[in-house]
């Protein structure tokens, strides 16, 4: 997984000063980590595990759309739970 931070849009988006610095230093100062994960698939449901983590729970569900355009997830912290969905842009 490539995940890159695209702060102008943010900002046009009307992400905050703070938002923007607090996401920057979570996604480790622009840097991104390229590297294989072990992963299984069944049906449209891909889950992924860390490789460098032997906790059991250290796994992300993701649901693929029918057609193969989305991909979503459920974020969950303290507060309250998100889902997120991902597109396909190639």
């Amino acid at each position: 997984m490539d995940v890159k931070f695209d702060e102008d849009k943010a900002k046009r988006e009307g992400a905050s000063w703070t938002m923007r610095k607090l996401v920057k230093m979570k996604l480790g100062r622009g840097k991104s980590e390229i590297g294989q994960v072990i992963y299984t698939v069944e049906g449209r449901k891909v889950i992924i595990r860390n490789p460098k983590s032997k906790k059991k729970q250290d796994t992300r569900s993701f649901d693929l759309s029918e057609d193969g355009k989305l991909m979503s997830f459920t974020m969950e912290d303290e507060k309250e739970k998100r889902k997120v969905i991902l597109k396909r842009i190639k």
